[in-house]
């Protein structure tokens, strides 16, 4: 039976030596995902999520438990103080709000998770296209070099401008590996919330569109918004809990504590949800003035991108003519890439503004999107 044993432990441990490299020389993955499908893979693999369903189950069991004490107590015990059914309600009312509040959080954490996704697939698409932007700035400065160096040889360019054109292809050469390490942490942080390994390269197949926001009275949407909002919703069920803790004190239980504390922690808890809501109104005024900002910018930024694609396909004819250089040509695909990735930046920040003010109750999670999966 030992050596049974001896052997089944030495053949988990080569295949888990086997398995750990595997997935290290494994080739990278490079499956075609929609924002839709990122958001679904990144649910099905958070952890928090499962843990938060144990939560609610465990807050139901605790809830049915209070339900059959407080009503069998009810029932069978009627000779008994009327203080002490008046305790065992409490718990159970106690419980049902602790279920409750469990319930919301999990609305909360599936909203941030999917607000998370959104984000780390929007950083991708703009760690990819700044890649390509540095790409074509080093084609473009590398080009301007070779024409530097002609000049400078027979004397047209000056040494003091000769080195300022190597100090520009030595920029453009760092801001491209620069760009390629943060498309490289853009892929980690992906493929960690989605659930792919970290050296995967899936490929995105969807760019956000631009759609205004639309807001027929802004104070009666902020008003409705708290209504919605399970943030708000969960300081409310706290006054909840704090008022079931003063109405079921037992003045008799030596370990109860201080009927005054519980009364100075439901006033706590009163202002503490009062303060909540008059936090989110003016968080939600405020992304809401910036999101008109935002908006402001899009024309400018459209007609630079319609001057730009003009002005390369001027350059371009007049390159096919033998009019123009290929330096002028590549130039011109430079001021292109760069207004197109300030639209990309322009329209991804705009989508995920518009989302956290429908459902603010995810702008608290914003900066921690890598960590939603985790363990």
């Amino acid at each position: 039976m030992k050596k049974l044993l001896a052997v089944l432990l030495l053949s988990v441990m080569v295949l888990g030596v086997t398995g750990a490299a595997w997935a290290e020389d494994r080739e990278p993955a490079t499956p075609e995902l929609t924002i839709e499908e990122a958001v679904e893979m990144a649910l099905k693999n958070s952890k928090k999520i499962m843990s938060s369903k144990i939560s609610i189950d465990a807050a139901y069991e605790t809830r049915q438990q209070a339900s059959r004490y407080a009503f069998g107590f009810t029932a069978s015990n009627d000779f008994y103080e009327d203080t002490a059914a008046m305790r065992y309600l409490a718990s159970l009312q106690r419980a049902d709000v602790a279920w409750q509040i469990n319930r919301k959080s999990q609305i909360l954490l599936e909203d941030s998770i999917t607000f998370a996704a959104h984000q780390v697939y929007y950083k991708l698409l703009q760690e990819i296209a700044a890649v390509n932007q540095y790409e074509i700035e080093k084609k473009d400065a590398e080009l301007q070099r070779t024409v530097a160096q002609a000049r400078f040889k027979v004397g047209l360019l000056q040494q003091l401008d000769m080195e300022r054109v190597e100090v520009a292809v030595v920029t453009a050469n760092s801001n491209l590996d620069k760009a390629r390490e943060s498309l490289a942490y853009a892929y980690i942080n992906f493929n960690y919330l989605v659930g792919l390994w970290p050296n995967d390269r899936p490929i995105l197949t969807e760019v956000p569109e631009y759609e205004q926001l639309e807001v027929i009275n802004l104070n009666n949407f902020i008003e409705r918004s708290l209504t919605d909002n399970p943030s708000i919703w969960q300081k409310e069920k706290s006054v909840d809990l704090a008022r079931y803790a003063v109405e079921g004190f037992n003045f008799n239980d030596p370990q109860a504590g201080s009927y005054r504390v519980k009364e100075l922690e439901l006033d706590q808890a009163i202002l503490s949800a009062a303060d909540a809501k008059d936090e989110a109104r003016k968080k939600l005024k405020e992304l809401y003035y910036d999101i008109r900002k935002t908006e402001e910018q899009l024309p400018v930024l459209e007609q630079s991108i319609k001057l730009s694609k003009e002005s390369l396909r001027v350059i371009s004819l007049r390159y096919e003519a033998g009019m123009a250089t290929r330096s002028e040509v590549v130039s011109a695909e430079t001021a292109l890439a760069k207004v197109e990735k300030s639209m990309l930046d322009l329209v991804c920040g705009h989508d995920l503004q518009k989302k956290a003010f429908t459902k603010p109750w995810v702008m608290a999670m914003a900066s921690q999107a890598p960590s939603q999966s985790g363990d």
